[in-house]
């Protein structure tokens, strides 16, 4: 009994399985290669490299998802039968995987926006980095400690972006507080000569040097310096040293610290 029905499995269904075991070990190989020439510098040479990482795992999945629904149709899995059941799977997952397909969305998103590209430093609700891989799925950042963060692109999408390097020029806001009894202009000109001796300061736009507070003990001067985007962490920390050596060489002294006494 039993062997006749594997001598009639095998001789129905053999040569199918047979068939259907290389069309997907060739399938995936083909499937594998194609991928790996989409990645090549030969297809979508103007495209931005982050719409081609995209494009090409759109690719992959649809093809992959093609392949091994031919294979269940060559089984003798009547097709009718495979598009229901893929209905219902699909609603299923759809369902069950609302938080995936809400970061799907995000990666769609931010394919077509174009918030942030790779390389960029941004800062959103979820953390901040370097942008190390844009995936449909997942954003990954690398910290400047160089800690991977992967991070939902659905609330990324959601959230507010803040783009630090976007821009060519960014601007650093320094404050300075010296004592009341300082000469203003001699201060003022001591930070002007400590930033125009810095050679990642520009000189256009125009450096500010201004007074932003002012009380009994203490005068506030704030800087506005312009410089490269990728400058702006060597001149803030320069800038932050160099004033502090030019306030101390030229005998600036800062604000008094007020002491309290509690009554005993």
């Amino acid at each position: 009994m039993f062997g006749n029905f594997v001598k009639n499995f095998v001789m129905n269904y053999g040569l199918k399985l047979i068939g259907c075991a290389i069309l997907l070990v060739v399938g995936f190989l083909l499937i594998k290669l194609f991928t790996r020439f989409l990645r090549s510098d030969r297809v979508f040479k103007k495209t931005d490299t982050t719409v081609k990482r995209f494009i090409v795992s759109f690719i992959t999945i649809g093809l992959k998802l093609i392949l091994v629904l031919t294979a269940v149709i060559i089984i003798g899995v009547p097709a009718a039968t495979v598009v229901a059941l893929l209905g219902s799977c699909g609603l299923a997952i759809g369902l069950a995987l609302q938080g995936g397909l809400g970061n799907l969305a995000g990666g769609v998103l931010i394919l077509l926006l174009k918030p942030y590209k790779l390389g960029d430093y941004i800062i959103c609700s979820d953390g901040e980095g370097n942008v190390a891989d844009i995936g449909i799925f997942y954003t990954t950042l690398l910290t400047l400690d160089n800690i991977r963060v992967e991070i939902p692109n659905g609330s990324v999408a959601a959230g507010t972006i803040k783009n630090l390097t976007a821009e060519k020029l960014r601007r650093v806001d320094l404050d300075f507080a010296v004592s009341s009894g300082c000469e203003l202009d001699a201060v003022r000109g001591i930070l002007a000569s400590v930033i125009e001796a810095d050679a990642h300061a520009l000189k256009e736009p125009a450096y500010d040097i201004l007074i932003s507070e002012l009380t009994a003990a203490s005068v506030t001067f704030r800087i506005r310096v312009w410089c490269d985007s990728g400058d702006y962490w060597t001149l803030y920390f320069d800038l932050i040293e160099a004033v502090k050596r030019a306030f101390v060489a030229n005998g600036v002294e800062a604000p008094l610290q007020k002491m309290g006494i509690k009554n005993l």
